[in-house]
């Protein structure tokens, strides 16, 4: 993930602004074929560079603070300001769930909040049902979050030392839990990487070289172990998709890969692009999965002159992995081209369908290499913003709502996408 920057200065001239891409004038060099239809939304609604920021049903979610402080808004209501959750929750690892938000507090308690009542309060959940293990300290420890959503289900990890059981799914719609058996052999998935998805109704997580999966109709059962001790292991970290896992293994030069759950021999896919990079974004949804790749230097492109920031060349495909693409042009120096990081980012978001793949920076902004852009399965467009082109990180997407942060340096603020 990136490092630290000194923060640029950022003059912020739009409220609330609707802006038609095609109605902008594309840098130097840009070509008007090769951006997006999508219109887009800016706002002057600050968000912190460094914290969380997530997308649910018309909700955004998002950090307002180094540490704590998180906010929220509802795109239909075209707000010029966010709504604050009261307390102090953490502004890093908060979950978004459709139109309700699971915020938690420095001592791990869980508190969950419905954003269309009119005057939303945070309802804490018992500490003596859930605790959370394992705290976030900041954005880049996001994917190690102890709560993830998906659907109406929440799952959480939490400290065996209070509560038995390490996970637990929480019912948004009745606040009920149900315990899952901990891992076999005394494994311990505490800080480990956890995911959900309510619609394939399992949970996903990794101890060791072996995944476990969880089957929520079944939720008294163990979990089914896949050992990858004699295929590469696991570094994590990985996506869940429901059928597929992409993930990092424990090796440097075939490291991404895709595992399907229904092949009965447990034998991981080795990506055809690869190496890729552990420490940028990945994703798979709707059976599209995309993620970050790191073979060489003409997988990365950083304005030097400017800041020593680094994105990295796009790889994205479908399941069952035969076959890849990759962002820019195919083994070429993107600084040769126009623009040099077409198809370069940080984070990926792709929506629940698979049919959109956005990708941005991450953390505060580099306005020479960071940008929103979008697939639809071929090339990467990017957005037209006045005289130059949408700068974005943490971009995060719903079925119908994609989110980000634009500006420049640490001054950031709220952007936003209405799909259709």
């Amino acid at each position: 993930m990136k490092s630290h920057r000194i923060p640029l200065v950022l003059i912020v001239t739009t409220l609330a602004l609707l802006l038609t891409p095609l109605g902008g004038c594309p840098a130097p060099g840009g070509d008007a074929n090769s951006l997006s239809t999508l219109p887009f939304v800016k706002t002057a609604i600050p968000v912190r560079f460094d914290a969380s920021l997530k997308v649910g049903t018309d909700l955004i979610v998002f950090g307002t603070g180094a540490l704590t402080g998180v906010s929220y808004v509802v795109p239909s209501t075209h707000p010029t300001a966010g709504t604050a959750v009261p307390g102090s929750p953490r502004s890093v690892g908060f979950a978004v769930a459709g139109k309700k938000v699971a915020v938690f507090d420095s001592t791990g308690q869980l508190s969950i909040l419905d954003a269309q009542i009119p005057i939303p309060l945070p309802v804490a959940l018992p500490t003596n049902q859930i605790l959370l293990d394992t705290l976030p300290t900041d954005e880049n420890e996001d994917f190690l979050s102890p709560v993830v959503a998906d659907g109406n289900l929440l799952l959480t990890r939490n400290d065996v030392n209070s509560i038995a059981h390490a996970l637990k799914v929480i019912d948004l719609s009745t606040l009920s839990g149900t315990s899952l058996n901990n891992l076999p052999r005394s494994l311990s998935v505490a800080g480990r990487q956890v995911a959900i998805s309510a619609t394939d109704q399992k949970v996903v997580t990794f101890a060791g070289d072996s995944f476990f999966v969880y089957d929520l109709t079944a939720p008294t059962a163990d979990p089914r172990e896949i050992d990858l001790s004699e295929k590469g292991g696991i570094q994590g970290p990985f996506a869940f998709g429901g059928t597929h896992i992409l993930y990092v293994a424990d090796t440097t030069t075939d490291n991404m890969r895709l595992l399907s759950l229904a092949d009965t021999t447990e034998t991981p896919t080795v990506l055809s692009k690869n190496p890729g990079n552990p420490d940028r974004g990945l994703a798979i949804h709707g059976g599209t999965f995309a993620y970050f790749l790191n073979r060489n230097a003409l997988d990365q492109y950083a304005s030097s002159a400017v800041s020593s920031d680094v994105v990295y060349r796009a790889a994205f495909g479908a399941v069952p992995g035969t076959t890849l693409s990759e962002g820019g042009v195919a083994g070429a120096n993107p600084a040769d081209h126009t623009p040099p990081w077409a198809g370069y980012g940080d984070e990926v978001a792709i929506t629940p369908t698979g049919s959109y793949i956005f990708i941005s920076g991450n953390n505060d902004i580099d306005v020479n290499a960071e940008f929103l852009q979008v697939s639809t399965g071929g090339a990467f467009l990017h957005f037209a913003d006045g005289t130059g082109f949408l700068n974005a990180t943490d971009v995060d997407a719903s079925a119908t709502l994609v989110g980000f942060k634009t500006g420049s340096g640490e001054t950031t603020t709220l952007g936003y996408i209405v799909l259709p």
